[in-house]
């Protein structure tokens, strides 16, 4: 496995595991492995932190709430650019936190699929174990 494939590691580590793949290469050993990985930093690999903006709510259920979000980043050039990704919020009747707040968010990556007018669309999806309003 190399870094690469871990799609949600946090910079820092996956820095970390481009190390590890440094240190067995100069050692002639083999390439790192998802155990390595996964020993290394106890199951990081699909953990995603973020802070974000809601920016619309998909769904407002009594168990999920789905929302829009945008996450700032910087580019090279010193401007902020955003990436809108989907959010998933298994609740218990709680209501949705309004357009425009601030979150906090912990959680994971999923993947999906599904097909509309027969035609396969492709989903990936933040799925959020804790959401704080910030």
């Amino acid at each position: 496995m190399g870094y690469e494939q871990c799609h949600a590691i946090a910079p820092h580590l996956r820095n970390e595991v481009k190390e590890m793949a440094r240190g067995k290469a100069s050692n002639n050993t083999t390439k790192v492995t998802a155990e390595d990985v996964k020993n290394k930093f106890n199951g990081f690999c699909n953990t995603v932190v973020l802070r974000a903006e809601v920016k619309r709510v998909l769904l407002d259920s009594d168990k999920v709430n789905k929302y829009s979000i945008a996450v700032p980043s910087e580019t090279t050039k010193g401007n902020v650019s955003y990436a809108y990704l989907n959010l998933t919020e298994f609740c218990n009747n709680e209501s949705p936190y309004e357009v425009g707040t601030l979150i906090h968010i912990e959680g994971h990556m999923a993947s999906g699929s599904y097909e509309k007018n027969g035609k396969k669309f492709y989903t990936t999806d933040i799925i959020a174990d804790k959401i704080e309003e910030i």
